[in-house]
Order: structure tokens, then sequence, then C-alpha cells
């Protein structure tokens, strides 16, 4: 995930001490910089992001995924006293702005060819190794998949008429364009592509490593999973409690999976080690 702050620089790089030990993020871009203090887009998990904009030493302005979104009261008020204290010579900021204009406003005030970052810094990532092993909701033959897959492939079990669940084995790179492509083009809209990521083989997935990769909000997990839910449902799989009370990505594998009317160790036993 990623998020546009303002952050307190005085040595060159974001302080974000925290009772002697910096936050943690995964990577980060410098956009622009005044005095002691740097416009960055940080890339990091969606609790590292939390922790940041709860910081002292910043100004949270917005996810990747809200630029386009109006300014919040609270952004608005949060900037103008930001600016009141450090940069008096900046206006107000508009009510009726968006988070992008806010972005180029501040960034073009040091530089005039200010372009807003975001292609420079690699998307959050799906795991932090070089392996990635995944689960997807695809289509049931792999020919029918609308991008090649790089790698290994496994169906696990058919979902109804049309769609299976996939075990994939791919580049990152390649696991998100799949998951891209399908999620756009595929009915129901938004609800196929990747579904988790595994943490601990033969027991748990990361929790919520598709959304944070693609810069999803934590209520899209849950509008996906009801999505998903529903679904299987019209495919007559209609053991959905466990998927709909799912907050998390390994707990809607494991519902999807007792929906199908299997346990865990059974897909562990199903998936190739």
């Amino acid at each position: 995930m990623r998020g546009y702050f303002l952050i307190h620089k005085p040595n060159g790089y974001p302080d974000l001490d925290d009772g002697g030990e910096q936050l943690l993020f995964k990577g980060y871009v410098l956009g622009a910089m005044a005095g002691a203090w740097g416009l960055y887009l940080v890339m990091g998990t969606s609790a590292q992001l939390a922790a940041i904009h709860a910081h002292a030493n910043t100004v949270g302005i917005c996810t990747l995924g809200g630029l386009d979104e109006t300014v919040t009261g609270a952004v608005k008020s949060a900037l103008d006293a930001w600016a009141d204290a450090h940069f008096p010579s900046l206006p107000p900021v508009p009510a009726d702005w968006t988070n992008r204009q806010v972005i180029q406003e501040l960034g073009e005030r040091v530089d005039e060819n200010f372009t807003i970052p975001g292609t420079d810094i690699q998307q959050g990532g799906l795991h932090p190794d070089a392996e990635f092993r995944v689960l997807a909701l695809a289509p049931q033959k792999v020919g029918d998949f609308p991008i090649a897959v790089r790698g290994d492939a496994w169906k696990l079990i058919d979902i109804g008429a049309h769609a299976a669940l996939w075990e994939i084995w791919s580049d990152e790179l390649n696991l998100m364009q799949i998951h891209t492509v399908l999620y756009e083009t595929m009915v129901p809209a938004d609800s196929w592509g990747l579904l988790g990521v595994v943490l601990v083989y033969g027991s748990t997935f990361y929790d919520s490593a598709v959304m944070d990769a693609f810069d999803h909000p934590a209520a899209e997990l849950l509008a996906r999973r009801d999505r998903i839910a529903d679904y299987m449902e019209a495919q007559g799989y209609t053991s959905t409690g466990i998927l709909r009370g799912a907050t998390t990505e390994h707990r809607q594998i494991v519902g999807i999976v007792s929906a199908l009317g299997y346990t865990m160790p059974q897909l562990w036993g199903a998936m190739h080690g």
C-alpha cells in the first residue's frame, strides 16, 4: 500500500523515531523537499502507514488510491496548521480541492516541474521472498486466463460452472498482472483474482497481502468478501457463514474452503509443497 505524507527530515531521512526505533515501512520516494520537511510517497502495509500517519512528525494526505478524492476536513485542517507553523506563505487549502491538487500544489511550490510520483516505486508487493505462492479465483481452464501464467498453475477445485480455486507459482509482476486482469474483467466484477499469499506453508496465509499490494482500502477486503460469498451462494454453495464473517485474507480462504465442504488440512494436502 502507498500513501502521501509530509514528513520531518532533518537528516535527509524520514524522521519517524518511535521510542528509539524507526517506524517500519517498505520504501519511499522523496518527491519534493523544503527546509527540514519532505513530501513523500511511502510504501508499506496498511498497519505501517497507519502508524506513520499517527506520528507527530508527519501530516498524512491520502493513499495512492485516494488521489482523486476531495480532501477531507481533517486533512485540510492538518495541512493548514502545518503551513501556519512552517510555511506561512502557503494559502489555506481550498475545501473543494482533490488530494491530487493539494499534492501537486505542494510539490510545485518547490519545483515547478514537480510530477506526482507513483511509477518509480514498486507496488506494495505480495511477499518478501523470491518465491511467490498464491491462491486465486480464476477460470476453470488455464487456457481461458486472460493473461498467460509464467510459472506453474494447478487447479484445485471447480467452483460452480465458471470459476475454480487455483494454486499459482509465478513471479510477482506476472501475479500482479494476472490479478489486475481477472479483477477488472471477469464477472462478477472486482471479485476474481488473487485471494491470498502463503505465509507459512501448511499453516497460514498473509492477512492482507493482496489488498496491500494493490492499495485497496480495508473496506474493499470486506466488500470483495461479500461479492465472493454472493457468487458462491448463486452457484449452490450456501454454507458461507465463516466466509461472511472473515476480516482477513487468511480467514476468507478458510471460509471459501469451508463453503466448498472441505477443511484447511485438506486444502494444504491438495497444494504442492
